[in-house]
């Protein structure tokens, strides 16, 4: 039987394929995750977005970038894009940006 989700390499995290669900952070957002991610999200474009933080331990520029970008087309789009469980390291790398969580969340998430 085939799994709803496909496996990573623990260090790097899970990307959902499953794109009704939350999709769930890796561990290292840095510019090897981006294009993963910017897939991730095309998956998802067309719902809510709800992102799992919790097992975030890095979280670089260029997938900042890729989130601001993807805040405003849900925004555009009339949809929501929250992220739950955030880890401490994610939220001390977006201060570090000079971000807080909320700056990227869209609707009633943010």
């Amino acid at each position: 039987m085939e799994s709803d989700h496909q496996s990573v390499d623990p260090d790097m995290g899970l990307f959902s394929d499953d794109a009704t669900g939350p999709l769930i952070l890796p561990a290292r957002l840095d510019t090897s995750a981006s294009s993963d991610l910017v897939t991730d999200l095309k998956l998802r474009e067309k719902s809510n977005l709800v992102l799992e933080g919790a097992q975030v331990e890095f979280f670089g520029a260029q997938c900042l970038e890729v989130l601001l970008n993807a805040k405003a087309y849900w925004e555009q789009n009339s949809k929501t894009m929250e992220i739950k469980d955030p880890s401490p390291a994610l939220t001390k790398d977006l201060r570090q940006f000079g971000l807080e969580l909320q700056d990227l969340q869209s609707g009633d998430a943010g």
